[in-house]
């Protein structure tokens, strides 16, 4: 099937995939699929109604080389970092 959205490569050259944030710390991203990417270090939330986008912004610009996320006890998300950190 066809991707819900397709970044430029000015903005982004290497995603990682993530999560469905289900945590409580930040109400206004719960359900929205939260990415990012290892080269640019920026983390994007999208929303779709099916096939058909409904909400996508750009959350953070981070110093990050971001290889992966994860989530803690309380489904809060976890980046991490190609340093470890």
């Amino acid at each position: 099937s066809k991707p819900l959205y397709e970044h430029e490569h000015f903005e982004a050259r290497s995603l990682t995939g993530g999560f469905v944030y289900r945590g409580k710390a930040l109400p206004e991203l719960v359900g929205a699929y939260v990415y990012g990417d290892y080269d640019t270090g920026k983390v994007w939330g999208i929303r779709a109604d099916g096939a058909t986008v409904t909400w996508h912004q750009e959350l953070v610009d981070t110093p990050l080389r971001i290889v992966g996320f994860a989530q803690d006890g309380d489904r809060e998300l976890i980046l991490v970092d190609h340093t470890g950190s």
